[in-house]
């Protein structure tokens, strides 16, 4: 557990600043609770958050450790992979440390501050680097595996990381409208696609039971220390 808290460090800070829009989304984080698609789905029609399309991450083999500790440490420190409709990952190349004016800059004047990704954390410890191999990670509520076929025509696809867990309601709802906004906006043509990174069920836990975490604030940046994963036990 130690090596796994020493990477989720690394990723935060890589990744965190002391923004305004990290500072508002860590004041909400709430202890991970493990989920089942039928309560997150049911969560999206009770807070009216207009997902016409919300996929979910999943897992080749249940109660794969690894594997669901690399889903939740791409959970907590991701928020949003851009692909274009070739299959290539876009990263931010301007200076802006703050994801919420990268953002804003991704509507404004996307292809100068935006280009296809170099070599970095996404690529070294989940292994996104292509939008076929996330693709191969997502299904839809009934399971069913997300090819390129599902995604609707455009030239770049945002993908949506969201979760019940690491905002508050009102932030959430608020979050998309803004996402959607940015992207009507931009200069560029955009689909979102939401995909859901709750821990689930399905993957080998025990349904309720939460995951015990912590954030520590340290010059401008952020860690975290989490507990241990609530395995489902027959």
């Amino acid at each position: 557990m130690k090596k796994i808290n020493l990477v989720l460090l690394l990723l935060i800070v890589l990744i965190c600043s002391s923004c305004g829009v990290v500072v508002k989304k860590l004041s909400g984080f709430k202890d991970p609770k493990v989920e089942n698609k039928e309560s997150v789905n049911k969560f999206v029609i009770k807070n009216d958050l207009e997902i016409e399309n919300n996929y979910f991450l999943s897992v080749n083999s249940v109660s794969d450790k690894d594997e669901i500790t690399g889903n939740f440490l791409f959970s907590v420190s991701q928020s949003m992979l851009i692909y274009d409709n070739e299959g290539k990952r876009y990263c931010y190349n301007g200076t802006e440390e703050c994801s919420g004016v990268q953002m804003q800059q991704m509507s404004s004047d996307f292809k100068n501050t935006y280009s296809i990704c170099e070599k970095d954390q996404i690529d070294e410890y989940f292994r996104f680097s292509d939008l076929g191999t996330f693709l191969e990670r997502l299904t839809d509520s009934s399971g069913n595996k997300i090819t390129r076929n599902d995604l609707p025509k455009t030239e770049f696809y945002i993908f949506e990381l969201w979760n019940k867990y690491s905002q508050k309601k009102k932030h959430i709802r608020e979050g998309f409208k803004w996402s959607k906004d940015l992207a009507q906006k931009s200069d560029v043509d955009f689909a979102i696609i939401y995909v859901n990174t709750d821990l689930l069920e399905e993957w080998g836990l025990e349904k309720g039971q939460k995951v015990k975490a912590k954030f520590k604030y340290n010059k401008g940046s952020f860690s975290m220390n989490f507990g241990k994963f609530p395995w489902y036990k027959e």
